[in-house]
């Protein structure tokens, strides 16, 4: 592959990523997309473009929660509307394409640090990864794929200081100061470029046969730390509560902090498990199977082996003079933790975006020492491309719709109690009521442990007994330690609360206690 033009690379590189995720363009507007796109008074028109830098991510005032403001996002999505209208397939095709302009940005980044193969390589690989999808295939994502791609401008602008260990002119340093605004207006996760930038002039500095004097070579790094600094204050002015929200349903909420700790190593963990083996995709931390931890896990243990190979890698690379990949991607892996400052989701697929890149630029040297073994090894890395291509392709098609997107999760991620609620949600709205009624018992049963964890006890049913065989037996199927008769009377309490009269008449209904000519649920009725 090394052979090919360098146009041809791009090309390849570009039909890789049209190819992988293609089967996502067909989807709609999902979950939070109705409030950034399908509600913004600025991407609809109702309101100036400029509101945008009013307004928050979600088309709220400033000081509404939670405290997102991505301006250059929302602006991506008013250029869609003002170019497209309502739809659907240009937002995802629009999303589509800036992932393969970031794809892009992160090869030319790759081949300035590596050999020509290794760089076409790690960008092949970062391309087809499955956890990206939310990044595409969510709209709202792209706030992630533009930040990210800002970033990389702003490496590439400062490529003289932290490639080449040489010191930065005054035209490069405001390009990157530039991009780097740019990536905090699109998402507040560019925060982190300052430390990287750090880590890579640290890295030159220290190799160098003649080292510049620290102020000198650490410039754009104090660059980068000012602009931040100064980023920090007006955001904080325009939304004071930006540092301090919470949300109550945060498993970190009132943890100690050993159980953050615990929490942070087994989250790293399952970091990686997407990376490796992405088959649990359920789109964020309130969706993934991820709790408070209790005790010491194997989880927690892998967690923390991880962090000793990624302490091992970093010395290795300053030892042999290489780039500082392996402890970037865990400083950007630690911002998204929850564990620096709350984070309503901090397991969602899409935040991996930057530390999976640094990953893959990790492994490029060793990818093209692989490929260049043999015929066989590079057939082997061919197909491993191809599954990732394959897995990727299938997960963007549970993109397609909400309904779609949530029989998914609950399969992905049976554990997770929003998975539950937000399926009986969108069952009840669809008039599915049985299989709503069992979402919400299922729900019921684990509230419980939160926000600890728990394991579904009904798994096997839920996939093979139809609907409303599982609302007939939920007491035992479920294994609920109360009587029948007081469960169902409390399950049907709960349902009424929320205004499910359909489902409250079912659970009564499907009751083996209750009598035929018994009434039907207590309390006030909806009006015809």
């Amino acid at each position: 592959m090394h052979t090919l033009s360098t146009r041809m690379q791009a090309v390849l590189l570009g039909l890789l990523c049209l190819g992988t995720f293609a089967a996502g363009l067909n989807g709609g507007f999902v979950l939070d997309d109705h409030r950034a796109i399908v509600g913004h008074p600025a991407v609809q028109g109702t309101a100036s473009p400029l509101d945008a830098f009013s307004l928050n991510f979600w088309g709220e005032a400033l000081d509404a929660n939670p405290p997102s403001y991505r301006p250059l996002a929302t602006l991506s999505f008013v250029l869609d509307h003002r170019l497209f209208g309502e739809s659907a397939l240009a937002f995802h095709l629009s999303s589509l394409l800036w992932y393969v302009g970031l794809t892009l940005a992160a090869w030319a980044f790759a081949r300035r640090c590596m050999s020509p193969l290794a760089a076409l390589l790690a960008a092949a690989f970062f391309v087809v990864m499955p956890v990206h999808v939310e990044n595409v295939s969510s709209l709202v994502g792209r706030a992630d794929t533009l930040s990210v791609l800002f970033i990389l401008l702003a490496l590439l602008a400062l490529g003289p200081a932290i490639v080449d260990g040489k010191p930065i002119t005054a035209t490069r340093l405001a390009l990157a100061a530039a991009a780097f605004l740019a990536g905090l207006l699109s998402k507040e996760n560019a925060a982190v470029l300052p430390l990287i930038v750090a880590l890579f002039v640290e890295y030159r500095r220290r190799r160098a046969e003649a080292p510049l004097p620290v102020l000198r070579a650490h410039l754009p790094s104090l660059v980068m730390f000012a602009l931040l600094g100064l980023y920090a204050a007006i955001r904080l002015w325009l939304q004071p509560g930006t540092f301090s929200f919470v949300s109550d349903d945060d498993v970190l909420v009132g943890a100690s902090f050993w159980e953050q700790a615990g929490y942070g190593l087994e989250l790293l963990a399952r970091y990686a498990g997407l990376v490796v083996a992405p088959v649990s995709l359920c789109t964020g931390r309130k969706y993934a199977e991820v709790f408070r931890p209790a005790s010491v896990s194997l989880t927690m243990v892998v967690g923390a082996s991880l962090c000793g190979l990624a302490a091992y890698g970093s010395w290795r690379s300053y030892r042999k003079g290489g780039f500082p990949f392996v402890p970037a991607a865990f400083v950007a892996w630690c911002l998204v933790t929850g564990l620096v400052f709350p984070m309503p989701e901090s397991m969602a697929d899409r935040f991996l975006l930057l530390p999976s890149l640094f990953l893959c630029l990790a492994l490029g040297p060793l990818l093209s020492s692989f490929a260049a073994r043999n015929r066989g090894c590079q057939l082997l890395l061919v197909i491993v491309l191809g599954v990732q291509a394959v897995m990727s392709n299938l997960q963007a098609r549970t993109w397609h719709d909400e309904g779609t997107l949530w029989a998914h999760a609950v399969r992905a991620c049976p554990n997770s109690l929003h998975n539950h609620f937000r399926y009986a949600e969108y069952l009840s709205s669809q008039g599915q009521t049985a299989e709503a009624v069992w979402q919400y018992a299922v729900l019921t049963k684990g509230r419980h442990a939160f926000p600890y964890a728990w394991s579904h006890p009904a798994v096997e049913a839920e996939r093979s007994m139809p609907a409303e065989q599982r609302v007939r037996e939920m007491h035992d199927l479920l294994g609920i330690t109360l009587s029948e008769p007081e469960w169902r009377e409390r399950f049907e309490m709960y349902l009424r609360s929320m205004g499910k009269w359909q489902e409250a008449e079912l659970v009564a209904k499907s009751s083996p206690y209750r009598r035929p000519d018994a009434p039907g649920p207590a309390g006030p009725q909806p009006s015809e």
